[in-house]
């Protein structure tokens, strides 16, 4: 039964692949070798099932544990993570063969996200985890980066250290 599973879930994903692929120029004569439409498969179903509870408001156990998990690690920001993974996905199917490219984007996005968290959190008067309007700011991630930083070199200090860092990771991600 796992083997037909997988071949299903498989052709699933070569098909889904083969007909993102024929949309524009590059993409289409991809070498098989370097296909990766399974790991695109599964950034399209993690970007749906996060993108349903916090848009669509979809109910049910699973709904909502994945809003309440996302919104708890990035506060107000929960509503674009849906569109990062998807972008992400998109950016595989189209060029898988630019892995280590693909890995810097997948991490300037992440300090960059990770930066305005705590940018978000510094400038919405820093609550703490469990006050009333925690999930208006940078949820734990921002937590986690912004209170250490501010607690050594102050809040003007962090400020300009996380504007500079923004700044840094948007040229990392934009350069390729």
């Amino acid at each position: 039964i796992a083997r037909v599973l997988r071949r299903i879930c498989d052709g699933f994903a070569l098909a889904i692949g083969s007909l993102a692929r024929g949309v524009g120029r590059n993409a289409a004569a991809l070498d098989p070798a370097h296909r990766r439409d399974g790991l695109v498969l599964a950034l399209v179903i993690v970007s749906v099932i996060v993108a349903a509870p916090l848009w669509f408001g979809t109910s049910g156990w699973l709904s909502t544990i994945v809003a309440s998990v996302v919104t708890e690690a990035v506060g107000v920001f929960d509503v674009a993570v849906p569109v990062l993974v998807l972008f992400m996905a998109i950016r595989v199917l189209r060029h898988p063969e630019r892995g280590p490219d693909n890995g810097r984007i997948a991490i300037g996005g992440t300090l960059l996200m990770w930066t305005l968290l705590a940018l978000r959190h510094i400038t919405d008067a820093a609550p703490s985890p469990g006050d009333p309007g925690w999930s208006d700011g940078g949820g734990y991630l921002g937590w986690a980066l912004a209170t250490p930083l501010v607690s050594a070199v102050g809040k003007p200090v962090s400020l300009v250290i996380l504007r500079s860092e923004e700044h840094t990771s948007e040229l990392q991600s934009l350069a390729y």
